[in-house]
């Protein structure tokens, strides 16, 4: 007993923990050269939508590490990935390793070689990653490994915002409203000249629904929960909460869709404008919500913009209120089909290391472990992005598209009078409920772990 606990303890080192996880999950995978052997010689494939110039350099990372470990990078359409990626693994000629989002993770986790929490406790997991990359933990396995986060910031105008006296942006959501009664700039028509705040709408406002998650989950909503073996969505009230507490996301909504009502004293957005960003790159609004790896394309397409940024308005800015945004969340997975999955191992293990942070660097990614997140930056930029991360919280989202299609109608409806509160909230959450209820969710008996799951020998 004194024995295993040893072990235990010393598998808490990530770096000792990877290795020995990865030569547990595929002791049976014996090729005849000892490096191929190792998991060192192998001649990888990885698809992801993500741009080669930004994977690249994490490639390179495997190939310091291990020259003869070569991995080739086919960049794929977002919404070709799925189609491509199910043709290729059925006729045995897909891809080793996948780079995923957090927004796929439901639709990719039946085809990736999972590990059940025998082999790599959730704890040990969490201890090493951001509270973002929690997303690729489901209630039953782990589908891959966080390489990278995007969060979501607040990009503003700095000539605009001292323009009228201010000498810091907006740092929580009463900041903002009072910005919007200062700068927003309204004829007597109802017409918008200056915006100073995209906000409210999905079909011009970029990150839309992220945004509109942002805001659920700074209420403490998740917007879909996990409880008696399904998915559940909260848009209407977390399960089994206190009933005292209003948990349901129409305050959101409701604080979101004021910023497009002409009769609100918070009224600074509508249908008539493009594009938020096309109207922050012109100068006609003093804010924008991006991700972090958009700064260099703002910089390019307006360089004289004084451009600032800084993390996402808060309900509160005092250190025991919990803080969130929205990002995107980027894992390495290893394909059910892949006869490297050793080498594929080994090849993440660098990249999802501890020097993943040079990797990345000057993307406006940042890492997302929690070591190197933890490091002080002398940029004030990069240090916003890393404090952001941190704060990153996403969600299991079934169906990216189609939530971002039936929110925007659902929201329009909401806008215009036709639909009340309640009946948003409803038709938004029938959809994630059949949308989720497609997701096949594994019975406990059907949870095989340890020698059985894995193959190694009585398991850790």
């Amino acid at each position: 007993m004194e024995v295993r606990k040893l072990f235990q303890y010393v598998l808490m080192g990530i770096g000792a923990f990877i290795f020995v996880l990865a030569i547990g999950l595929f002791a049976s995978y014996k090729p005849s050269q000892k490096a191929v052997d190792a998991g060192i010689k192998a001649n990888l494939k990885l698809w992801g939508a993500m741009p080669i110039e930004i994977v690249q350099p994490m490639i390179s990372l495997v190939g310091e590490t291990y020259q003869d470990l070569k991995i080739q990078y086919t960049e794929i359409p977002g919404d070709q990935m799925a189609n491509q990626l199910t043709t290729a693994m059925a006729t045995g000629t897909g891809p080793d390793m996948i780079l995923i989002d957090d927004q796929h993770v439901l639709q990719y986790y039946p085809l990736v070689q999972s590990l059940d929490f025998a082999q790599y406790p959730e704890s040990a997991y969490r201890s090493t990653y951001a509270d973002a990359g929690s997303v690729f933990v489901l209630p039953w396995t782990i589908v891959g490994f966080p390489v990278a986060i995007d969060p979501l910031v607040l990009y503003y105008n700095r000539d605009l915002l001292t323009a009228g006296y201010e000498s810091e942006p907006a740092h929580t959501w009463l900041e903002i409203l009072d910005h919007v009664k200062k700068f927003t700039q309204v004829d007597s028509s109802g017409r918008i000249s200056f915006a100073t705040i995209p906000i409210g709408t999905i079909s011009n406002v970029r990150h839309g629904v992220d945004i509109l998650s942002m805001l659920a989950s700074q209420q403490l909503n998740p917007l879909v929960t996990y409880s008696l073996e399904k998915f559940t969505p909260t848009l209407q009230g977390i399960p089994n909460s206190d009933q005292s507490q209003d948990t349901s996301i129409a305050r959101p909504v409701e604080f979101m869709s004021a910023f497009v009502n002409p009769n609100s004293s918070s009224y600074t957005w509508n249908a008539g404008f493009s594009d938020s960003l096309t109207a922050f790159l012109g100068e006609q609004s003093l804010y924008y919500f991006g991700f972090g790896s958009e700064y260099n394309t703002i910089r390019t397409q307006n360089p004289n913009l004084n451009l600032g940024i800084t993390i996402a308005p808060q309900i509160d800015t005092k250190i025991q209120i919990k803080k969130s945004t929205a990002g995107r969340v980027y894992a390495l997975s290893i394909t059910k089909t892949s006869n490297q999955k050793l080498a594929a191992y080994n090849a993440i293990q660098i990249i999802a290391g501890n020097t993943a942070g040079s990797a990345i660097s000057g993307t406006g990614l940042v890492p997302a472990r929690l070591d190197l997140l933890g490091v002080t930056q002398s940029d004030p930029r990069i240090q916003t992005l890393y404090k952001s991360a941190l704060i990153t919280r996403s969600w299991w989202n079934p169906n990216a598209l189609g939530v971002e299609n039936v929110f925007d109608k659902t929201l329009q409806s909401f806008q215009s009078g036709t639909m009340n509160t309640y009946d948003a909230l409803d038709r938004m959450s029938q959809y994630l409920e059949r949308e989720l209820g497609k997701i096949r969710v594994p019975s406990s008996d059907d949870l095989p772990t340890g020698a059985e799951a894995t193959g190694l020998p009585g398991g850790l």
